[in-house]
């Protein structure tokens, strides 16, 4: 969940699609309405079969951030999709948020902050056998 005055923003896992994914709704009154549907934000995935966990959002006025694992790689990578417009619209499918997918073990605790439309995220990973170390990536949308 995030908050910017009376935006309400918030993003959670949901398996209506037959395996997680990640969904998002959003409310500029404080709370008191809602978008008719909810959006789903993994869009994507090569055959849609793969899982999306652990979403966390952030952010600043009308841009909007989310992070993710994503399994479509095989083990789980941090995604990354973004909103300009209070989470109206938002870009058709997530992106990495490291340079390239990484034959680990995963990721393991995400974080993200903005300011506008850019945003750091931060996660740590396994790419140093046997050690988690931690990496961040800031991106621009």
């Amino acid at each position: 969940m995030a908050c910017a005055g009376l935006k309400v923003y918030v993003a959670w896992m949901d398996t209506r699609s037959g395996t997680w994914s990640i969904r998002f709704d959003r409310s500029l009154d404080g709370g008191g309405t809602w978008l008719p549907s909810d959006v789903r934000l993994d869009l994507g995935k090569a055959d849609g079969s793969s899982q999306s966990t652990h979403p966390a959002l952030a952010a600043d006025g009308d841009h909007v951030h989310t992070v993710w694992y994503d399994f479509r790689a095989g083990d789980s990578d941090p995604y990354v999709n973004y909103s300009p417009d209070a989470g109206l619209t938002w870009r058709p499918a997530g992106l990495l948020a490291a340079h390239q997918p990484h034959p680990s073990d995963g990721t393991s605790g995400h974080g993200l902050a903005v300011d506008g439309s850019h945003a750091c995220v931060v996660w740590s990973d396994e790419r140093e056998v046997p050690r988690f170390r931690i990496y961040a990536n800031r991106m621009r949308h």
